[in-house]
């Protein structure tokens, strides 16, 4: 799940708040399909065109989008160039598996 930016983003409310919608939207899916995420992946790509992702793993599976939220926030806070723009941001959940 992706969101892109024109112009780039550079307001940490409003990469919160992106945040937020991305994993709650992911959150729907994997309710509906009964799948449980063990992997989160978060992408960002600067104006530069300059992309990166990092990835973090769950200690268990979920399907929560406030856990999602937390760990999608502490990658961002750890990783992402805010004053530089975001142009494209995105959200996703690996080594899916039905509960």
């Amino acid at each position: 799940t992706e969101r892109t930016f024109h112009p780039p983003l550079l307001d940490e409310g409003m990469l919160q708040q992106t945040l937020r919608q991305l994993t709650e939207r992911i959150a729907i899916e994997l309710k509906e399909k009964e799948y449980y995420g063990n992997v989160l992946t978060l992408k960002w790509r600067y104006p530069n065109k300059n992309a990166q992702t990092r990835q973090i793993q769950f200690p268990h599976r979920t399907q929560e989008a406030q856990e999602m939220e937390r760990v999608a926030l502490q990658l961002a806070e750890e990783y992402l160039h805010l004053e530089e723009g975001i142009q494209l941001l995105g959200i996703s959940i690996g080594k899916l598996q039905l509960q």
